[in-house]
């Protein structure tokens, strides 16, 4: 099993996530494809990119060969099944996170232990947005959130439905 997602003695929250331990900023926001294994084309992602900056001062956007998970950072606190609402064990979670590290992230599986449906790590209802990505565009100290119409905007330039993860440091 990796340490990278081993449990310590820590919070939750530096188990899970050792970049949130990192101190870049304050707060960052992602935003990240719904979809974790797909990334856009290198022409839409120029778009966006100008799209973003001429709102933004602090953009930029990274791609990944497989799957990363984007974190809350400190606000990570809690996880549901999205199925039936159940708070779920974040040991539980752990142990799921090593086993998909293992593989690199690219099986996101998950059978939850409350109701026994199957679903996706990815999937699971984090209190603050969070998710799984190969690629993301990064606003840092953005001072604001995404407006719909900004996020829609988006979606089409990216041809992709999108996550907003708002990570605190």
């Amino acid at each position: 099993m990796s340490t990278r997602w081993k449990a310590r003695a820590t919070s939750h929250v530096e188990r899970a996530c050792p970049r949130a331990r990192e101190t870049v900023s304050d707060s960052t926001l992602h935003v990240i494809p719904t979809d974790p294994q797909v990334a856009p084309s290198v022409p839409e992602e120029t778009r966006a990119l100008a799209f973003l900056r001429s709102r933004f001062a602090h953009v930029d956007c990274q791609r990944f060969d497989d799957p990363v998970f984007v974190d809350a950072g400190q606000s990570f606190d809690r996880v549901y099944c999205p199925s039936c609402g159940a708070e779920l064990e974040l040991d539980w979670w752990a142990r799921q996170m090593d086993a998909a590290h293992e593989g690199a992230f690219t099986d996101l599986s998950v059978r939850v232990p409350c109701c026994g449906n199957d679903s996706s790590l990815n999937d699971l209802r984090y209190e603050m947005p969070q998710g799984f990505a190969r690629f993301t565009l990064s606003i840092r100290e953005p001072g604001r959130d995404l407006a719909a119409a900004e996020l829609r905007e988006l979606e089409q330039l990216l041809g992709l439905a999108l996550r907003v993860v708002w990570a605190r440091t």
